[in-house]
């Protein structure tokens, strides 16, 4: 009896304590913040974390999924081949104010609401995803950073009741990385160097929503019955709001395009000629290296194959050694490739950037007059007869 008496207490223990926990967590607010850009290229997108106050503990924190070491001797080999971990973190929300506003980062906040259900399943999601063994994940830019695991578990816990009313924008993943890097134009000449026909499919509001500011503008137009899933933003910071904007310069990658091709036109010896093709073969080398011996998927099936291509390796020696043949067989599979370039970017198969066609016309008027020199039918001629003595 005295057994029975005690297993009764601890039961209503339990039971008041659980009561009590459901109670506060109720009572716990959820907000979403939104930090503007910043001037590092990891940070040129934005940034989003969840905030979580709880009045009954006094606990005001910041669930943070962008957290990553840059110390690591190994950061950028794991980074270029695709196997990134990033982690949850947690920090003090005036702590994580502050760092936004030293670093002139604007930082918005807006309500999340939720059934309370979803509330407290959400916030005990976040609190066993912070744990050491659960918090590593595998980043991935589009598909899996910041702010798309905040939208993805929301999605998750509410997928038969939201509602999208969000207008389709008819954008593509390189449209919105682009509008981020508008004044950080080398980073974004180098993302069209490297990224491929993979992200030139028009995007939903939903795959839209892997941009923090775009989470957040469409998050007020989803709705659960008709309560939007997130409040008005509120500017919670002392930093000025503002956007990347597009500026003129003398020094943007489509100007100093334009300067090579000026030179090429006016100044033409085979050493300038030799050194351009090399670099571009450089680069098509690494586009293989990155398309077959990493795991990162954006590099695969990378049309910018085909003008900064490997092929110039071969050409050069063949021209110096006088194989004019050979030489004048890989000079039209090379001028083939480009003008298919051309043809990728017309019919929007692949998105390329502006800069490159100063590049691509500069390497064909290269080609175009090497193929002139060799006087293609008195080549064919003497190499013929070569062959028969």
């Amino acid at each position: 009896m005295i057994r029975n008496r005690s297993n009764f207490v601890v039961i209503l223990i339990a039971f008041l304590i659980s009561i009590n926990t459901i109670s506060a967590q109720k009572e716990t607010k959820l907000t979403l913040l939104t930090c503007g850009a910043g001037t590092d290229l990891y940070a040129a997108f934005g940034h989003s974390a969840v905030r979580i106050i709880s009045p009954s503990d006094t606990m005001d924190m910041i669930y943070n999924f962008g957290i990553f070491d840059f110390n690591d001797p190994d950061f950028y080999p794991k980074f270029l081949n695709g196997i990134m971990l990033y982690m949850l973190g947690t920090q003090y929300t005036d702590d994580f104010i502050m760092d936004y506003s030293e670093d002139n980062r604007w930082v918005v906040e807006q309500t999340i609401n939720l059934p309370d259900s979803t509330q407290i399943a959400l916030v005990e999601w976040l609190v066993f995803t912070r744990k050491p063994e659960n918090r590593k994940y595998y980043y991935d830019f589009l598909r899996n950073n910041c702010s798309s695991k905040l939208r993805d578990i929301v999605m998750i816990m509410q997928y038969n009741n939201l509602k999208f009313s969000n207008p389709r924008l008819n954008k593509t993943h390189r449209d919105l990385l682009a509008e981020c890097m508008r004044e950080n134009k080398w980073a974004g000449f180098g993302i069209n160097v490297l990224l491929s026909s993979l992200i030139d499919v028009k995007v939903t509001p939903f795959e839209e929503m892997f941009l923090p500011d775009y989470l957040s503008k469409h998050g007020e137009k989803v709705t659960i019955g008709s309560t939007p899933v997130l409040g008005k933003p509120v500017h919670i910071n002392q930093v000025p709001i503002t956007y990347p904007t597009w500026h003129f310069s003398f020094t943007d990658p489509v100007m100093i395009m334009i300067y090579l091709l000026i030179i090429t036109l006016l100044y033409r010896k085979n050493w300038l000629r030799n050194t351009f093709f090399i670099l571009v073969a450089l680069v098509g080398v690494f586009l293989i290296y990155m398309w077959f011996g990493t795991q990162q998927t954006y590099v695969k099936y990378n049309y910018n194959i085909l003008w900064l291509n490997p092929l110039y390796l071969l050409l050069i020696p063949m021209m110096a050694f006088k194989k004019q043949f050979a030489s004048f067989g890989l000079l039209i599979a090379i001028l083939l490739c480009q003008v298919i370039v051309l043809f990728a970017w017309l019919f929007k198969i692949q998105g390329f950037d502006i800069a490159f066609f100063p590049m691509i016309v500069m390497l064909m008027v290269y080609n175009v007059r090497a193929l002139i020199l060799m006087k293609p039918r008195t080549m064919f001629f003497r190499e013929a007869q070569e062959e028969l003595v």
